[in-house]
């Protein structure tokens, strides 16, 4: 009868320390899942940093532009620049 309990105490012992492996597993496989997810977060902002530094160049040229084409046409309007 001893030996049963003992027999079924070794038999729980080690189904829970299934358990805990699986969890250790599971939970390293989490974290690293985490960190992909982080590092590309990261590549993803600093390519949207880029596309957002371009765009804003890009924004700023076609003000300049703007106003030259702007400058030129009241120039050739008041009949300051002849050609």
């Amino acid at each position: 009868m001893l030996q049963l309990k003992v027999k079924e105490q070794e038999e729980v012992i080690k189904s829970n320390y299934e358990v805990i492996n699986i969890y250790k597993e599971n939970n390293l496989q989490l974290q690293n899942n985490q960190q992909e997810a982080k590092n590309q977060i990261q590549e993803m902002y600093g390519q949207l940093l880029g596309v957002s530094n371009k765009a804003t160049t890009y924004f700023i040229i076609a003000i300049a532009v703007t106003i030259i084409l702007v400058l030129f046409v009241v120039l050739v309007a008041t009949g300051n620049l002849k050609f």
